[in-house]
This record gives C-alpha cells, structure tokens and sequence, in this order.
C-alpha cells in the first residue's frame, strides 16, 4: 500500500527548512506580505505604492542573495561568526539598494533590477561549488535545482486550481460572497510561502554524495536529442544559408540576424550543458563531435553577429541592447576558444562568466547605462554643432533649416534620453 507521510515528518521537514533557509524564508515572508497589501491598496496613497513596491524589489532579491550566502557557509562548513557577518554584509548590500531607488521606477531602474537578478539565479547555480565539488557535483546540483523548480511549479499550480475552485464552490453554492481579488492573494501567498518553502525543501545538502551521483535522466537525454539539438540545427541552416546569401550580393546582414545568432548559440550551449555527464559514456560520439564543430561553427557567425551590431552602432551609436549585444558576441567568442583549446573544459566558467557580466555592466563607469549615455550625448552634441544649433557651447536660436535625417536623429536621441535617463542631463 502507498505509505503517506506523517504530519510529524512533514513538519520537521518544514522546520528544518525553516532553520536551514532562515533569511530566504523571511524574505518569501515580505514578498507575500507586501505583495498582498498592494493588491488591496489605495493607489492614490503614492508614498505608500512607492515605499511597497521598493520593498518588493529588495525581498525578490534577498531570496537568491541570501540563498546564495546559506549553501557558500553550508557546504563550506563555515562557523557562526562567518555565517552571521556574510548574512549582515549581505543585508547591508540590500539596505544600499533599497535607499537608492528612485521614487519613479524607469526603465533604466527595471534593467538594474533585472540584471541584479540574473547574476543572483546565477550566483546561486556556482555558489557551493566556489572552493570545492568536482564538475559532476556542480551539473547534478543544478539538475536537482532545475527539476526542483519544475516540481515546485507543478504542486502550486495544482494546490492554487484546487483552492481556487473550492473558494469558487462556496461563493457559488452557499452564497457567501468572495471578494475576487482573495483569488490573488491565494495565489500570491502560494507562490511566495509555499512554492519557495516546497522549493527549499529539496535543495541538496550532501555536496561529497553529489560529486558521487551517476544518475542522468533518460527523458533529458531525448529532450536534448529530439527537440534541441533538431532545433540548433535548423538554426545553423538558416544562418549558414543567410552568411552565402550577404556573402554573394555583397551587402550589410540586417540588425534583426544578431538575435538569430544569440538563440543559436544559447540553444547550442544548453544543449552541451544538458548533456554533459554522458559525453563520454559508450555510443556517444556525436556529443564528442556535436561539441568540437558546435563551437568552431560560432566563429563566422560571431563575425556576422559583430558585423550587424556595428553598423546599427556606428550609425545610431550605442543603447543598452546593442551594449549587451557586443558583450555577448566577445563572451560568445572567448566561451568558444576556452573550448575548443582548453584540455579542462570546466563548465562552471559559463555562469561563473556570466554572473560576473550581469553584475559588472549594472553599475560603474563600464555599465551599460553609463556607456550608452555617454555615446548618445556624443552623438547629439556631434549633431547639434554639425547643424550650427550648438556653437561654442551655447544654443543659438536661430539656425538654418536641419535636414530631415539630421532632425529625425536629434528627435529620437531625445526620446531616448527622456525615456532611460531623464531630461536633466542635458541641463549642461
């Protein structure tokens, strides 16, 4: 007969998640809390909708930071006194972000914010494994991570419809009136407490029985043979095919071909990462050789991914998407060479890699923000004093007639500008 667990397993579970992930939960806590306050808020309230909305963005960003923290000191083995000191370090960092928020959140905030969270999901992917675990280890803690998440997933969902009708039944049948916005604060208090508590729950713990794991999921496997692999070839096709025809006219491939090459080469890397425990087990040989051409097909491409990106650049300077465009076209180029030359092949550099370019092009001098401000100012002020609009520093009222390019160009860079930067930094 199928045993059930008991209530008294099921909270000692809950309890040693609890006490193992104290800080993550506590932020799932204010997520929930904030997130339910804003459903029911009065908007007109604008210091109450900004103060909530601040608090949301640092407790999303808590869950990974602290997450991250909890399985560095676990799996390290460090004591109480590192634990607590990372764990103030990291809410320091938390209080920073908060005070220096915005009061109106713009697009260049939602950017900060997003590429905040990518390089945490990814600092929590490397973040056990920083000074010990072999390559094994690290792919069957994130497969574990990967599948938990699924999982995770699938119990909310099912949880959420069967509440939701049941909520649906009462209003229904015993004509007790439910407010329609408590069918999202169930499924926010569901999503925030339950799914990340049911998500804690599974987190690996023994790294030495990780490094030890030879198990790979045969439906993986035909995912990435039947579905992605099919589909990273139909990718090179088109691409190849392209690269003949620009090669044969002897034109500029279009700005649209870089998101092209960028899919290709995330659905490629993927495809090896998903696949890597078994490349070297009998009968696989096409992973040995999918990997060496895989890689040494990505160099034309990066040259036509280069060469797209800079002719949108050279005639309309740099934007945060192009930015992040030439930074995934280096890091394409260099992810490729480790490859190919290196006899270690540790696939940790890839998120490792990536973590440090979310985190590095967020904030500084080298940002993408401040990169792409700095080229478009550039570019006004090149065309203001080409168009004797700006002479010697001053704007002259009277000018000749800009020409029509000239004037789309001076339009769109102010929109840019009011729309990512704000109007004040042309006050100079």
């Amino acid at each position: 007969m199928l045993k059930l667990p008991s209530l008294q397993n099921l909270l000692n579970g809950a309890l040693f998640t609890l006490k193992r992930f104290p800080l993550v939960l506590f932020c799932s806590l204010i997520g929930a809390v904030v997130s339910i306050y804003l459903i029911g808020i009065d908007y007109s309230n604008e210091t109450a909708k900004v103060t909530s909305y601040h608090l949301l963005l640092v407790a999303s960003l808590g869950l990974t930071l602290f997450l991250s923290i909890a399985l560095y000191t676990e799996t390290n083995q460090k004591n109480l006194n590192f634990k607590i000191s990372a764990n103030v370090i990291g809410a320091a960092a938390l209080a920073v972000y908060y005070f220096f928020l915005p009061e109106r959140f713009e697009q260049i905030e939602m950017y900060r914010f997003l590429l905040f969270n990518i390089g945490l999901h990814l600092l929590v992917s490397f973040s056990p494994f920083i000074n010990q675990g072999n390559i094994n280890g690290f792919w069957q803690f994130n497969k574990t991570f990967f599948l938990r998440i699924l999982l995770s997933g699938l119990y909310t969902g099912v949880l959420y419809v069967g509440l939701a009708l049941a909520m649906l039944a009462v209003d229904q049948l015993f004509n007790v009136k439910i407010d329609g916005k408590n069918y999202f604060r169930l499924w926010v208090i569901l999503v925030s407490l339950f799914n990340t508590w049911f998500f804690l729950a599974g987190v690996p713990k023994d790294l030495h029985q990780l490094n030890e794991e030879t198990s790979y999921p045969k439906g993986l496997k035909i995912f990435t043979q039947f579905v992605l692999l099919p589909l990273v070839t139909i990718y090179l096709a088109i691409l190849y095919a392209y690269l003949i025809k620009i090669g044969i006219k002897w034109q500029l491939p279009k700005g649209w071909v870089s998101y092209l090459v960028i899919s290709f080469s995330i659905a490629g890397i993927l495809s090896l990462l998903l696949i890597y425990p078994i490349r070297e087990a009998e009968g696989n040989n096409w992973i040995k050789v999918f990997s060496r051409w895989f890689y040494r097909a990505l160099y034309p491409l990066i040259l036509l991914l280069i060469i797209a990106i800079y002719k949108r650049v050279s005639d309309y300077g740099i934007t945060e998407n192009r930015y992040y465009i030439l930074v995934l076209a280096v890091w394409l180029a260099a992810i490729a060479a480790y490859f190919l030359l290196s006899s270690v092949k540790n696939i940790k550099v890839i998120p490792v890699s990536l973590c440090l370019i979310a985190f590095l092009s967020s904030v500084g001098p080298l940002s993408s923000f401040s990169v792409s401000k700095r080229s478009q100012m550039n570019r006004l002020e090149e065309l203001l004093i080409q168009n004797k609009i700006l002479v010697n520093g001053t704007i002259e009222k009277k000018h000749a007639k800009i020409p029509y390019k000239d004037n789309a160009r001076i339009s769109s860079i102010l929109q840019y500008i009011d729309r990512t930067h704000e109007l004040y930094i042309l006050q100079a």
